[in-house]
């Protein structure tokens, strides 16, 4: 058995969600994988001296884990939609085991044409 059919029989077990995908070229298909949308603790310290009066954060980093070769090529004109809420990948990274990490992000609208979009990352 290749290490893509276990990374693939191993997803069938494990996986809690499916996304539903849409490239950038239109196609769709459907993708298991592990959906955690972890609440993520940082801490930012003021710079000079002994860093006291830096500030601690939360931030929600929602992931998706699958195999690599189901995602193979996602740019971040991806959309995937998961649970009801739109994300594209703002990075992906594949650990060259089968596996790859998807990071998220929420999906915004296209903006509509000659209309600036502003501070938005899309």
């Amino acid at each position: 058995m290749s290490r893509f059919d276990i990374v693939d029989r191993t997803m069938s077990i494990c996986s809690d969600t499916t996304a539903q995908v849409v490239t950038d070229t239109g196609d769709s298909f459907d993708v298991d994988g592990i959906f955690d949308n972890a609440e993520i603790d940082f801490d930012h310290k003021r710079e000079g001296g002994n860093g006291a009066g830096g500030l601690n954060f939360k931030n929600r980093q929602p992931v998706f884990t699958t195999s690599d070769r189901r995602v193979a090529g996602i740019t971040k004109d991806w959309r995937l939609t998961i649970r009801g809420a739109t994300y594209f990948c703002a990075a992906p990274y594949a650990d060259g085991a089968g596996w790859a990490t998807l990071w998220l992000a929420p999906a915004q609208p296209h903006p509509a044409e000659g209309v600036s979009d502003g501070g938005q990352w899309r």
